[in-house]
This record gives C-alpha cells, structure tokens and sequence, in this order.
C-alpha cells in the first residue's frame, strides 16, 4: 500500500526537528558558557535558515503539490544527509587513525561530496526543464486543437455543485451566443440547456465512472431550435481524476434535412396511394364500357355478317381484336395496381414448391409451345408466396412467348445477404439499348410481338414490394436470363 502525503508530509517535519536540535542546543551551551548571544546565533544561523527553510516548504508542498513531491524531498534529503556523514565519517576516522587532524581535508572531501549531490540535483533539474518544455509543445498542440476544433469543446471539472467549465472554445462560444465571461467558472447546465435532466445526470455519472458518453440534445438559441450531437470525454490530471471534455457538434441543418425527406417520403407514399387508387378506378370503370363495346361488336357480327362486304367484316375483326387488347391492358393494370394494395405478409416460401405449383399450371402452355423446363433446388424465403409465384409465371411465359421451342432454366445463388434468382432462354436475346426501358409500364421490346408490355413491369413492382431488384442480361443471339433479388 503507498504511503500518503501525510505520512511523507510528517516525516519531514521529524527530519527537520530533529536537525535543528543540534543548532538550538550549540546556542544553549555557549551561551551557558559565557558567549555573546549573537555570536553564537550568528554561528549558526546558516543551518538554522536552512532548517526553517526545510519546514516551510514541507508546509507549501503538503498544501499545493502531489505526493510525490514530499516523497522525492524525503528521500532525497535521507541520500544527502547518510551521503555528507558517510564522508565525515571516513574523513574523520582516517584522520583519527592517523592521530592528525587536517581541516582542509575534511573541508575538502566534504565539498566533494557536495559537487556530487550538486550534480545528482542539477542533472534532475535538466531532466525537469526538459520536461517542462515538451509538457509545453503538447499543451500548445492540445490548445491549438481546442481552439480550432469546429465543434463546441469545453474543460470540465466536477465539483459538489456539479460540472463547472473551466476554459472553452471559439466555436463553443459562437453555437450558443456566449462570451467568455459568461462561460468560465460556470456550471455547465447554466451555459447549456440540454432540455433534460437525465441528459445532466448522465453527464455527471460519466465523469464521475471515468466512462465515454454520447446523447444528442435539442435546445433552443434565441428563436431557433438547434441539435447537438454530444460526446463526453472523461480524462484524469493528478490526484484530480474527475475531469472531462464536452464536446458539442451542430447536427441542425442534418435533422432539418432529414425531417424534410420524412416528410417527402410521407406526401410521396401519399401520391403513390392516391395513384394507385387512381389506377384500379379508372381501370375498373374502363371495363365496364368496353364489355359493352365487345358486346355489340359480337351482336354486329353475328346478325350482319352475311349483309357485310369483306371489307367490312375486317373492320369488324380488328375492333374485337383492340377491344380484347384493351381488356388485357386492363387487366394487368389491376394486377399492377394490386401488387402493393392486395399483396400478403410475407412469410418463410419454399420456392421449389412455389416454382413446381407454377409449371404445373403453365403445363398446357409449355407442352404447346415445346418448351423444356428445367430448375435447381431453391431456397425458402421470406416472401409473398402468391406474387413470387407469378414472378415466376411471368418470366416463363415471357420466355415461351418469344422463343420457338425454349429451353428454360431457373436457378439461384446467394450473394451479399440476398437470394438471387435466375429465369434463362436460349432465344434471340434482347438489344443492349432496350434493357434498361423492358420493366417500364408499357414499354416492349423487340420480341415482345403483341404483348402488352406489361409483364415485366409487374415483375419490377413485385421485386421492389419484397426490397430486391431485378435487371437482365442478354446478348443478341446468345440468350437472355433474367435475374431478380430478394433480401434474406
């Protein structure tokens, strides 16, 4: 266990009692012995000087400095004195054995020791100025920093009433409209309205267990409402541990940017909704007038078809033909319009099974078309069963549609948290310049033929519901695959 400053504190005052007996008992005996009073005073004057000179500093360094200082006196003091009577000692016992007495040798062995403990401090006292100039450099570093710091920082220091600041910064200054008056010897809940106690308390606690802190506070400053990121950083000078810096970074302009972005992504859902509606509505009603279309154009073919020319009857056939094209429109515009609006929870799929369920419907197709249909084993997902099963239905036919007896792969790979899917065709393959538009709300490709460009927007929607993406790869002639992701 180290001994305290008290201790060291008391043990020099022991060492100086002890040293100024010899001196006061010199000033007793001559003066019992006849001497004048200020002759023997003035004899010994220089060790008694010396010895209240030991007292008060002993008493100013208890008072203002660290342990170790009264700990390196104390030892210090011990070396010199064992040191000077070592000497004495040597000096006199020779010279004893010898039956001689030879001042000047004492004198001068004793001032040799002297240099020698001269030397021992002034070496110390190199090593401290030495110190004390690199202590300089990084305190003029450390300030620099401080004070160029574009975040608010202040000292801290923790007393009873709490953290008092104890310097701060241009920039801290400047984010709260104070001026240094105003600021040092302050208790930091004065100069900052952290707008909660427990943000306060937090601080406190920080300090006080030695431990990193960040909160981010809103307060006002004249009219405006400001937000600081706050970081507390707790260091130790000495025997006074409990200090810290705060250091306070404006966020305002991040908060307000970000406020604005909910609140366009709130009118943006909003507009998407009301779309949205826009579409099943207008889809809706569209059909009833055109089943009315299809209806009479049916009754004109059949009452008149023998009263009708040639020309006459094809005019007829490409009306039902746009009629029947306009209900297909219709209807994937629902079916687009529904992904969001109608769409199921998600939950774990098994995509094989979704896949197997989806051949088997499209069994009819894909034995009329020729095609092949071949498929790994696929993952279960966290998804919508229903609109991965007409993704699914989608690409396939998508590939029946424009290639002449297909062979049909699909597959999958996990890559960066996602389960990517792969639909490929061994068909003509889609222009490099269409690729990018084939997922847009009627937009067809080369090979799309009499689609309604439909299809594969559907697809883009479904994907994007489930958080994924999908694009395509393809070269002319080479093929074409289809790729979509869904997060796992």
């Amino acid at each position: 266990m180290p001994v305290s400053k008290r201790i060291y504190a008391g043990l020099l005052v022991v060492l100086a009692t002890v040293l100024s007996v010899f001196p006061i008992l010199d000033v007793y005996d001559d003066y019992l012995q006849g001497e004048p009073l200020w002759l023997t005073l003035a004899e010994n004057s220089v060790p008694l000087a010396l010895v209240t000179i030991l007292f008060v500093a002993t008493y100013w360094m208890y008072r203002h400095r660290e342990r170790i200082h009264l700990s390196m006196v104390f030892r210090w003091s011990i070396a010199g004195i064992f040191g000077i009577m070592f000497i004495l000692a040597w000096v006199l016992g020779i010279q004893s054995f010898q039956q001689e007495f030879k001042p000047v040798v004492a004198v001068t062995h004793t001032a040799i020791g002297g240099a020698l403990a001269g030397s021992a401090v002034g070496y110390t006292a190199a090593r401290v100025r030495r110190s004390r100039a690199e202590i300089a450099t990084e305190k003029s570093r450390w300030e620099s920093l401080f004070q160029n710091d574009p975040g608010g920082v202040v000292d801290l220091r923790f007393t009873e009433a709490g953290p008092i600041i104890d310097s701060a910064n241009d920039s801290f200054e400047r984010l709260f409209g104070l001026e240094s008056d105003e600021i040092e010897a302050t208790r930091l809940s004065a100069a900052v309205d952290h707008g909660d106690r427990d943000i306060e308390r937090e601080i406190t606690e920080s300090i006080t267990d030695g431990e990193m802190h960040a909160a981010e506070i809103s307060t006002e400053i004249g009219d405006e409402q400001k937000f600081f990121k706050l970081r507390v950083v707790p260091y130790g000078i000495g025997q006074n541990q409990q200090r810290a810096f705060a250091i306070y970074t404006d966020v305002t302009e991040l908060r307000e940017t970000e406020a604005e972005l909910e609140t366009q992504m709130h009118q943006l859902e909003a507009s998407n909704e009301r779309l949205q509606q826009f579409a099943y509505i207008a889809s809706h009603d569209l059909q009833e007038p055109l089943r009315m279309v299809s209806s009479y154009m049916s009754l004109l073919e059949t009452e008149y078809r023998e009263e009708l020319d040639e020309e006459a009857q094809e005019y007829i056939d490409f009306a039902a033909d746009g009629a029947n094209r306009m209900q297909d429109m219709i209807d994937e515009l629902l079916a687009y319009s529904r992904v969001r609006t109608q769409g199921k929870e998600f939950s774990e799929t098994n995509a094989t099974a979704v896949l197997e369920d989806t051949l088997q419907d499209l069994e009819l197709r894909i034995d009329e078309s020729g095609a092949s249909v071949s498929y790994d084993e696929l993952p279960t997902i966290d998804a919508d069963r229903n609109q991965l099963g007409q993704l699914f239905q989608n690409l396939v036919e998508n590939a029946i549609d424009h290639t002449d007896s297909p062979s049909i792969h699909v597959g999958s790979q996990r890559r960066d948290g996602a389960v990517v899917f792969s639909v490929s065709d061994d068909g003509q393959g889609i222009p490099e310049s269409q690729q990018e538009t084939i997922f847009e709300l009627f937009k067809r490709g080369d090979r799309d033929g009499d689609g309604t460009g439909m299809g594969l927007a559907i697809c883009d929607r479904i994907v994007s519901r489930h958080g994924g993406e999908i694009w395509v790869e393809s070269d002319e002639g080479a093929g074409t695959t289809f790729y979509f992701s869904i997060p796992e």
